[in-house]
């Protein structure tokens, strides 16, 4: 989730465990 962390620094960590974020 670090790669996606970067991608979406504006979104909630928590919400970086969804899978549809993932995708």
């Amino acid at each position: 989730n670090l790669s996606t962390n970067n991608l979406h620094g504006s979104v909630p960590p928590f919400l970086l465990e969804m899978p549809y974020l993932v995708n």
